[in-house]
């Protein structure tokens, strides 16, 4: 890949060393970019955030987002105490292997402010030290002391990111709060909105389930998808995917709650009343139907 700073057309033209591969597939995270994260209070941005940093580390893939390969990721978080963290990680990396688990470092400690050129060492340590490729930094407004409606601090804030990203081969995740007007994005300056490559906005639906949209700068911008949180992993899951119960109902058709609940109890290993919440949470939301005294898929 050629570095000089300033190329000709000809050196372009006859460049043909390969791009760099992505770290999240479909434009969500390329090589040396920004993907901002934004949703309401409680929409689960922390925990997608979480998902993302363990399936890069351990290359693996989740809820239809593709991770190309294993990368080193460094987590800054200023929200929640140690063990209420430790008890999300714990569930989270539950089926992850112990050596991929050592390529993900966190931290509720270290929280640099981006306002302060003081505080730039401490990036460049945090860096230096752990060699990630990926950062996250969670939630964005505890990493600066500006006003967030003000374009010169956040032009500021945001250079200082790209610095980041340009000097140390990085790419940043922002975990950010939306605005009072949903429709503008993520809150404050719309210097915040026009500097990131990629997006994802999380929307609660009504029925529990949470509708990821997203906006691409350099590729194609993907169609939104509907997740399920799954509240005994901690990970976003495609519901007509992952469900067992719905896995189950493909293969055998139209079943008793009964042998349903003994296949999910069974395959996930999980309690009867876990078991009835999979079942529930599928007629919620349209995947199945009651027929008589048994379930089917909807057609």
């Amino acid at each position: 890949m050629l570095e000089q700073k300033v190329m000709s057309f000809h050196d372009i033209v006859n460049d043909e060393s390969e791009p760099p591969l992505p770290i999240i597939d479909d434009g969500v995270l390329l090589d040396r970019s920004l993907l901002i994260i934004v949703g309401q209070p409680k929409a689960n941005k922390s925990f997608l955030a979480l998902n993302m940093g363990v399936a890069i580390a351990s290359g693996t893939d989740f809820a239809g987002f593709s991770v190309v390969d294993k990368h080193r990721v460094l987590f800054l978080s200023a929200e929640g105490g140690y063990y209420s963290n430790r008890e999300r990680i714990k569930t989270i990396t539950a089926d992850i292997d112990e050596a991929d688990l050592k390529e993900i470092f966190f931290s509720i400690k270290v929280v640099p402010d981006l306002e302060n050129d003081a505080d730039d060492a401490i990036f460049k340590a945090c860096i230096e030290e752990y060699k990630p490729k990926v950062l996250i930094l969670d939630p964005f407004i505890r990493f600066h002391m500006a006003d967030e409606n003000s374009s010169s601090s956040m032009s500021k804030n945001v250079a200082k990111i790209r610095k980041l990203i340009d000097e140390n081969d990085i790419e940043v995740i922002l975990v950010h709060h939306e605005g009072k007007n949903a429709s503008k994005g993520g809150r404050g300056s719309s210097v915040i909105h026009a500097e990131y490559d990629s997006c994802i906005k999380i929307k609660k639906q009504k029925n529990g389930n949470h509708m990821f949209e997203f906006d691409m700068r350099h590729v194609e911008t993907p169609e939104p998808k509907e997740l399920v949180f799954n509240t005994d992993t901690f990970w976003f899951e495609d519901p007509y995917k992952s469900s067992p119960v719905v896995e189950y109902l493909k293969t055998n058709g139209s079943s008793s709650k009964n042998d349903i609940v003994s296949h999910v109890i069974a395959a996930q290993g999980c309690s009867q009343a876990t078991a009835y919440r999979r079942i529930k949470a599928v007629v919620k939301e349209g995947t199945i139907v009651k027929d008589g005294k048994k379930y089917k898929l909807s057609s």
